[in-house]
C-alpha cells in the first residue's frame, strides 16, 4: 500500500522532493536494508525492532508489520499496538526522506522511540527518531548534513534543489521539536563528518523527552511541585514525572505563575488549588493501579499471561502518563491565564481604568 504524507507543501514539490530521495543519502556506508520485526527490548519490553539502512520504502515496511500485528493474535504478542507502543531504531542511516517518512508516520501512529544502550542512530535515523511522541535515547545520536549519492547527478540541479530538501528537514525538525537546532547543527557539522550529540544538548535540543541518563536530566532541584531526590524510582506518579522533560519544562511553569500570583489578591485561592491539584496528580497513581505482580510461573498458559501482563502494564504506564500530561498541561494554562488576567488588571488601572472619553 501506498503512504501519503502531508509535508505541508504543494503536490508538485513534493513529489519534486521523494524524487530527490535517490540523489540524496547519508554519507553512513552502505549496509544490510532496514529489517522491521516485532519483538523485546533489552529490558523486556514489548517493541518494534528496526535495524539496518533506510531506504525510501521502509514507512511502508512499517506500515505493513502494523497492519499485520493489529490484525494478528491477541495472545501471540507482547506489543499492544496501540499509541505509544515502542520503536527501537539502529541504523547509521540513509535515505533521508525516508527518514521523514518514517518519523511522519511513527508520529501519525502516536509511537515512542527509543535508541537503545550499544546502538547508534545516526544520519536519516535521526530523522526518524524525532517522530516519536515520546522519545529516548540510551545509545549514540549522531548527526551530519546531507550528502550526494555515489550516482552521477547533474550537480546545477543539485545545487539548486538542495535548497528544498533543507528547507523541509528544517521544517519537519521543528514541528517536531519546536526549535531547528538540531538541523542546523547537521549542516554545520557537513556531510563528511559525524557529531555525536552530548547528552545535555539532547535536552535542550528537545530531541529527547525521557531520561535515560543522569546527564540527561534536570537536577531534582529543577522540580518544586514534586520531591524528585526522593521520587524517582517510584510507581509510577513519581517515577513519570521525574524522568520526562516536557513535565519538568511544565513544572517549572507552574512554579513561575505561582511565585508571580503570590502578589496578586487571590493569592491565598491559588495556594489552596494548589494543593487540590496536587491531591489530584498524585491519585493518578491510584487511578490507573491494575496490581499486576511478578509471580507468573512456567508452562504455555503462564507465557501467555506474562505476554498478557506486559501488554497491561504498558496499558497502565500510558494512562498514568496521559493523566499526569492533563494535569500539567491543564494546571500551567490555568495558571498563566490568571497570570494574564491580574497583568492586564495592572496594567488598566496603571492608565486610570476604563473611563468614559478620552
Amino acid at each position: 500500500m501506498s503512504f501519503a504524507i502531508n509535508f505541508s507543501k504543494p503536490p508538485g514539490l513534493l513529489r519534486l522532493v521523494v524524487g530527490f530521495a535517490l540523489m540524496f543519502g547519508g554519507c553512513a556506508p552502505r549496509a544490510t536494508a532496514m529489517e522491521w520485526r516485532a519483538g523485546l527490548t533489552s529490558d523486556g519490553v514489548g517493541a518494534i525492532i528496526a535495524s539496518g539502512r533506510i531506504d525510501e520504502l521502509d514507512a511502508e515496511r512499517l506500515q505493513a508489520i502494523v497492519k499485520k500485528g493489529r490484525s494478528a493474535s491477541a495472545g501471540t504478542s507482547p506489543l499492544s499496538w496501540d499509541r505509544h507502543t515502542l520503536v527501537v531504531l539502529h541504523s547509521g542511516g540513509g535515505n533521508v526522506i525516508g527518514g521523514l517518512k518514517i518519523g511522519y508516520l511513527i508520529h501519525k501512529l502516536g509511537f515512542d522511540t527509543l535508541v537503545e544502550r550499544s546502538r547508534f542512530c545516526a544520519s536519516a535515523c535521526t530523522f526518524a527518531f524525532l517522530g516519536g511522541v515520546d522519545r529516548a535515547v540510551e545509545g549514540t545520536f549522531t548527526i551530519h548534513a546531507m550528502s550526494l549519492a555515489s550516482e552521477p547527478v547533474d550537480l546545477r540541479i543539485a545545487i539548486d534543489d538542495i535548497q528544498t530538501v533543507s528547507a523541509l528537514v528544517l521544517s519537519y525538525t521543528r514541528e517536531m521539536t519546536g526549535q531547528t537546532k538540531m538541523a542546523e547543527a547537521a549542516f554545520e557539522v557537513g556531510s563528511a563528518g559525524l557529531e555525536a550529540i552530548p547528552d545535555d544538548l539532547l535536552r535542550d535540543w528537545n530531541i529527547i523527552t525521557k531520561v535515560k541518563r543522569s546527564a540527561q536530566d534536570f537536577s531534582p532541584e529543577h522540580y518544586k511541585t514534586i520531591y524528585c531526590a526522593e521520587r524517582r524510582d517510584a510507581r509510577w506518579v513519581g517515577k513519570i514525572v521525574c524522568r520526562d522533560l516536557g513535565l519538568g519544562r511544565l513544572d517549572a511553569r507552574i512554579t513561575r505563575a505561582l511565585a508571580v500570583l503570590k502578589a496578586v489578591p487571590d493569592a491565598t485561592a491559588a495556594a489552596g488549588e494548589q494543593s487540590v491539584w496536587i491531591a489530584f496528580r498524585d491519585g493518578c497513581e491510584a487511578a490507573y493501579q491494575n496490581g499486576f505482580g511478578s509471580s507468573l510461573e512456567g508452562g504455555a498458559a503462564a507465557s501467555k499471561m506474562r505476554l498478557s501482563a506486559l501488554r497491561q502494564i504498558n496499558k497502565e504506564e500510558t494512562g498514568v502518563q496521559d493523566c499526569l500530561e492533563f494535569a500539567y498541561e491543564a494546571r500551567a494554562k490555568e495558571l498563566e491565564a490568571r497570570v494574564a488576567y491580574w497583568e492586564t488588571v495592572h496594567e488598566i488601572a496603571s492608565h486610570g481604568g476604563w473611563k468614559k472619553g478620552p
